[in-house]
């Protein structure tokens, strides 16, 4: 709902007195509701589902900007503000039947680029982050009290271990600071160097091939 987005940044400025950052962090989870038939390849996808996910993982972050911008625009100074996009791995490299997630993920570089080129010239500065595989509190139980499923996904990363919400929170700091002052339209890969390492590699690591 449209309505639903522009109260949200309004009621933040109407607390704040201004608008800085945006983070545009909205997806589906879980695997009921409208989110239970959003699994499945082009044949496999029914149409509401394909629309439902553009609609929670793209066309709310639209809105969020569209939103935005008329706010952040009226700040002092040359940096107006910062807008965050969260993006995925899954963005650029593809896993079997996730059509909708990776679509949309891909969409939102594309969003991302856009804006970032759109509103440089007001002084906004739009960048999206790629997480790899992430702990929180909708996926962690797999994974609790399983320590040959934990040191199975800890081994696929170079850096020994998969990501948590702290790695992903202080990405979009650095972005949403005047410290990434010269970085805009970039999507920018948090994900331990999962993404660096061959399939193959992973696969002879764990049979013991090489």
């Amino acid at each position: 709902q449209s309505s639903a987005v522009k109260g949200m940044i309004d009621r933040a400025v109407e607390v704040w007195g201004r608008l800085d950052i945006v983070v545009n962090n909205a997806m589906w989870m879980g695997k009921g509701g409208p989110a239970a038939g959003l699994q499945g390849s082009a044949v496999e996808l029914a149409e509401e589902s394909w629309h439902y996910a553009f609609d929670v993982g793209l066309k709310s972050q639209f809105l969020a900007t569209k939103f935005a911008v008329p706010h952040m625009v009226k700040n002092a100074g040359a940096s107006k503000g910062a807008i965050v996009n969260i993006s995925s791995v899954e963005g650029a490299l593809m896993s079997r039947r996730n059509l909708a997630y990776a679509t949309v993920k891909r969409a939102v570089m594309g969003l991302t680029n856009q804006t970032a080129v759109d509103f440089g010239p007001e002084g906004i500065r739009v960048n999206a982050i790629c997480p790899g595989f992430m702990v929180h509190d909708q996926n962690n139980e797999f994974l609790r009290g399983d320590a040959d499923t934990e040191a199975y996904f800890n081994e696929q990363y170079p850096v020994g271990r998969f990501g948590n919400a702290r790695d992903i929170a202080e990405a979009v700091w650095f972005l949403a600071s005047d410290l990434s002052s010269f970085i805009t339209g970039q999507a920018i890969t948090v994900d331990g160097g999962l993404t660096l390492a061959l399939q193959e590699d992973v696969a002879n690591r764990f049979t013991g091939f090489w």
